[in-house]
């Protein structure tokens, strides 16, 4: 019984090294939601790239937005906030350029381990 509990323990302990990945993702997706205005956004092939100070959350998410219409757009969120919110298609309070939201989400996604 000693031995399973440390075991589970070991276990625990390894995942947490890592948890700040979910919260990161979590706030991320939460953070979209307010920038697009629509609480229900559904999100997809969500991933954290980079580390817990200067890493980012990108993803997909399907948004409705304030006209009825909805679309499927990328986004990055950078966990130190340095910069963004951005939300492809021009979506988001920070409104980048379509070839701007290109070149973040090569260089800050894609670059960064981000696995379509």
């Amino acid at each position: 019984m000693r031995l399973m509990l440390l075991g589970g323990c070991l276990a625990l302990a390894a995942c947490d090294g890592q948890a700040w990945r979910a919260g990161a993702a979590s706030r991320a997706e939460e953070q979209v939601r307010q920038v697009v205005s629509d609480p229900s956004a559904q999100f997809s092939r969500v991933q954290v790239t980079g580390d817990d100070r200067t890493g980012q959350t990108c993803g997909f998410a399907s948004v409705r937005t304030p006209d009825g219409l909805g679309h499927l757009v990328r986004f990055i969120v950078y966990i130190d906030a340095s910069a963004g919110p951005y939300v492809e298609a021009g979506l988001g309070r920070q409104v980048l350029t379509q070839d701007n939201f290109e070149r973040a989400w090569q260089a800050d996604c894609v670059k960064e381990g981000y696995d379509s």
